[in-house]
C-alpha cells in the first residue's frame, strides 16, 4: 500500500518553486526532488540509493530523511 507523505510541499513551492515529494512504500522511503548537491551528500550519509528519478531510503530513517529535506529545500 502506497501512502504519500509530502512535507511542506506548498511552502517549498511558494518559496523556491521546487517540489519535494516523500512516499512511503512498505519498508522504503522514496524522495523525488530537484537536484541539489547538499541533498545528494546528505542522502548518501543516510545510506540513500539513487534509482533514477528517486532516492530510496530505509523506512527506519524516515524522520532523518524528512529533516534533510527541510534543511536543504526549506
Amino acid at each position: 500500500m502506497l501512502s504519500v507523505l509530502e512535507i511542506s510541499r506548498n511552502q517549498i513551492q511558494r518559496e523556491t518553486g521546487m517540489t519535494v515529494t516523500i512516499r512511503r512504500q512498505e519498508n522504503k522511503i522514496h524522495v523525488q526532488s530537484p537536484f541539489n548537491p547538499d541533498f545528494r551528500e546528505g542522502a548518501r550519509r543516510l545510506g540513500g540509493k539513487w534509482d533514477r528519478p528517486i532516492w530510496g531510503f530505509d523506512a527506519r530513517d524516515e524522520q532523518r530523511v524528512r529533516q534533510l529535506c527541510l534543511d536543504v529545500y526549506g
